[in-house]
């Protein structure tokens, strides 16, 4: 007697689930959403901002730990549409935030690193602050040290208007940093 079931069927049908599968754990590949205390850690190598990709909510307190891992000093800025300048020797190449910084009137509590233009912070980076945004500037470790670089650790709560994605990026070395990948994205939604 002849079986009624069709092996190759069952094969394509169990292939297909895999590929399901596969599929939706690697949408998901690089992406944090915040541990329970609030936590995401932030580490910057040189061109890189890992994770990717970080998720939180408007009303959720958040505390950012930022690692320098790399070579060179790295800032850690937020915001949207940055404009590219047209000549690196009479203005900046990138003018963080030429559409809107996250950090715009926002409290912010910075251990560590070198917090400039937060709210309640007084500090004169020399030249026009007012398109730079809310930053933090971590050095890296000492040239030959087993130690680390900087440590950054930044609390606040995500406001409620912040919704949809913003830019996480560096801009060192006159944007070059950021021309070369040291960005990632942070989506606020509820």
């Amino acid at each position: 007697m002849r079986s009624t079931k069709n092996p190759i069927r069952w094969k394509l049908a169990a292939l297909g689930a895999v590929a399901t599968l596969v599929v939706a754990a690697c949408s998901s590949i690089g992406t944090v959403e915040p541990n329970a205390s609030g936590e995401v850690v932030f580490t910057l190598t040189d061109n890189v901002i890992s994770p990717s990709v970080v998720r939180v909510k408007p009303g959720q307190t958040v505390r950012f730990i930022i690692k320098n891992e790399g070579a060179h000093a790295h800032e850690f800025m937020i915001g949207r549409d940055p404009i590219r300048g047209e000549n690196y020797l009479t203005e900046r190449v990138w003018t963080p935030w030429g559409g809107e910084d996250f950090f715009t009137d926002l409290e912010v509590t910075v251990e560590g690193g070198t917090p400039m233009n937060f709210v309640g912070m007084e500090m004169d980076m020399g030249g026009d602050d007012e398109d730079t945004g809310g930053m933090v500037l971590l050095q890296p470790a000492m040239p030959g040290s087993s130690e680390a670089g900087e440590v950054s650790f930044m609390e606040f709560t995500v406001p409620d208007d912040a919704t949809g994605t913003w830019v996480i990026g560096c801009f060192q070395e006159a944007g070059q940093h950021y021309e070369d990948g040291m960005r990632a994205t942070l989506i606020v939604e509820a």
